[in-house]
């Protein structure tokens, strides 16, 4: 395999994910908002411990609502501090990417050793011309 040929692949593999990333991210945080809580060891100062994801919907027009998602973080008197949207989604947007990365390569590695082709078989000896079995 070239260079040119694995480094294609490999692009093609990082695009991919990203973009199932997206798709997989977008349908979570719409079914489960509280997946951000994951982050936050990440995300949440020291003395911060306890995080928290609000929902906010507000209705600018009629007929017109705008949904946001934000999570906090609150220490053990109950001060809070707004850590956002923004860095709990690309911690968990770079985690999947590099989990679906890890199983493409298994999933390559894999289906490379099934596709391997296998020795030629002995062909099984030719009969010998002999007398027809018919009898007239």
């Amino acid at each position: 395999m070239s260079v040119r040929s694995l480094t294609a692949r490999l692009v093609t593999a990082v695009v991919v994910a990203m973009v199932l990333a997206v798709i997989i991210m977008s349908l979570a945080i719409v079914i489960y908002p509280g997946i951000m809580k994951w982050t936050a060891g990440a995300v949440c100062p020291d003395g911060f411990p306890d995080p928290f994801v609000v929902r906010d919907t507000e209705s600018i027009r009629p007929g017109e609502t705008t949904t946001t998602f934000t999570m906090y973080c609150m220490d053990e008197q109950g001060l809070v501090r707004d850590v956002g949207w923004f860095r709990p989604i690309i911690i968990l947007f770079g985690a999947l990417v590099v989990v679906e990365l890890a199983l493409f390569a298994i999933m390559a590695t894999t289906s490379r050793r099934r596709s391997k082709p296998s020795p030629p078989a002995v062909a099984p000896p030719s009969p010998t011309p002999g007398p027809s079995p018919i009898i007239t």
